[in-house]
């Protein structure tokens, strides 16, 4: 059953095996949440099963397509000069939506579930035991990723965590996993009661990388206005000054 979930992964984003692996895990200020699953592989990998990379692409869209599995998700797909990268985007509306049929289940956690206490919210994800059969080549089967990585972004105070490490920037946190792993759980609880604010800089980001180049040019405008009124005001102060 893993291995048939797992063929299913690698079909979703366009990739064969080997490859690196991130999940990202969303949640709003609402508690939707909106799952991105992103995979790199090498070019030179890929063309192993197909003329060359862009059939491969167009072989795997037409199969997906048919099947119905991307019908609640919008692929993309990056050609490169080296690699290919594929991205799966979906959002749900609730936990429960959200972890129905989750690809996650049976491959790296056997359970996940979240719990509600007032403000509180727990969120813990129950580990497979032993080490992760995506990971390892059994000789039979090539190993289907060499990493992966899942991270979860949160705009609320977390209290409590078990994460490999916290990106501050995105106020992310990150776990890791690989054919070394065994048996690792996800803990997170945060309080909804207490938001976190983005940075200027991390908002900056987050519109350029939204809307591209129309708000590049927004914030260049909004930045030089700044920078204009506080020369100007620089100016006012200088000329009272010295007329004193």
């Amino acid at each position: 059953m893993a291995k048939i979930k797992i063929i299913i992964i690698s079909l979703l984003v366009i990739l064969i095996t080997g490859c690196r692996a991130e999940y990202h895990l969303n949640f709003d200020s609402n508690l939707n949440i909106e799952e991105i699953i992103t995979m790199v592989d090498r070019n030179d990998t890929i063309i192993n099963y197909a003329p060359n990379v862009n059939a491969f692409i167009d072989i795997m869209l037409e199969d997906l397509e048919t099947s119905g599995l991307v019908d609640n998700r919008d692929i993309k797909t990056n050609i490169g000069v080296n690699e290919t990268t594929g991205i799966g985007t979906a959002h749900y509306n609730s936990f429960n939506e959200y972890i129905e049929d989750n690809i996650l289940i049976d491959n790296i956690f056997e359970s996940m579930n979240i719990t509600k206490d007032n403000n509180i919210i727990t969120v813990k994800f129950k580990s497979l035991t032993g080490k992760y059969e995506i990971f390892i080549d059994d000789g039979l089967y090539a190993a289907f990723f060499d990493e992966a990585q899942l991270k979860i972004k949160i705009p609320f105070q977390v209290l409590n965590n078990n994460a490999d490490y916290y990106e501050k920037e995105t106020n992310t946190y990150v776990w890791e996993y690989n054919a070394n792993v065994i048996a690792k759980d996800v803990d997170i609880v945060f309080d909804t009661k207490q938001p976190i604010k983005e940075s200027i800089i991390t908002s900056i980001k987050n519109l350029i990388n939204n809307n591209g180049n129309f708000s590049l040019i927004m914030v260049i405008f909004i930045l030089l206005f700044i920078i204009g009124i506080g020369g100007f005001f620089i100016i006012i102060k200088n000329k009272a000054n010295n007329t004193v």
